[in-house]
C-alpha cells in the first residue's frame, strides 16, 4: 500500500465524505420531514461524535478503517437512560471477533485497554464493504487481490 495514487484517492475520499452534511430528520404529520435539532443523534451527527474527535477525524478515520479493512464499527456509548451520548471508533485490529446469534444479530469482540468487551448490535453501528458471509467485510486491497488472482488463473489457463 505504499501507491501513491492509492493513498491520495483514500485521502480525497475521506475529506469529501467528511464534508458531506449528515442530518437527523424527523417525519412531519403531512408526510414532509424537519431537523430533529432536539434528537441526541443530530448532535452526534452533525456537530461532534465524541469529545476526543472532531466530525471530520470522525469521518475521516471510518473512511480508512473501511477501505483499508473492510470493516467500520462504531460504539454507541449512552447515558443511563439509554439516550445516545458519544460515538466511538474501533481499529478494525482491535475486533477480535464477530459472532453471530441465533436472532442473526451480531456480537462484536473488542479488544481494549483493560481488557476484552463484547458488545451487542444495539450498541453498534457496522458498516462493511464486500463480504463473502455477510458478517464481515473483506478490505479493498484484499478483494482487489483476490479479483486479480482470479483474473491471472484464467489467463494462464486458457
Amino acid at each position: 500500500l505504499t501507491l501513491s495514487p492509492f493513498w491520495a484517492g483514500l485521502r480525497k475520499y475521506q475529506t469529501t465524505v467528511a464534508k458531506l452534511p449528515l442530518v437527523v430528520y424527523r417525519k412531519a404529520a403531512d408526510g414532509g420531514r424537519t431537523r430533529a435539532t432536539d434528537h441526541p443523534a443530530y448532535r452526534l451527527l452533525h456537530e461532534r461524535p465524541n469529545p476526543g474527535q472532531s466530525r471530520a477525524a470522525f469521518f475521516e478515520f471510518l473512511i480508512k478503517e473501511y477501505y483499508l479493512h473492510g470493516n467500520a464499527l462504531v460504539l454507541i456509548r449512552r447515558d443511563l437512560n439509554r439516550r445516545p451520548v458519544a460515538l466511538h471508533p474501533v481499529p478494525w485490529g482491535a475486533v477480535e471477533d464477530v459472532y453471530l446469534n441465533t436472532d442473526w444479530s451480531k456480537t462484536y469482540k473488542v479488544r481494549e485497554a483493560d481488557g476484552v468487551r463484547y458488545y451487542q448490535d444495539a450498541d453498534t453501528v457496522h458498516v462493511f464493504h464486500f463480504s463473502h458471509d455477510g458478517i464481515r467485510g473483506v478490505s479493498l486491497t484484499e478483494f482487489a487481490a483476490e479479483s486479480l488472482g482470479l483474473h491471472r488463473q484464467v489467463l494462464e489457463s486458457a
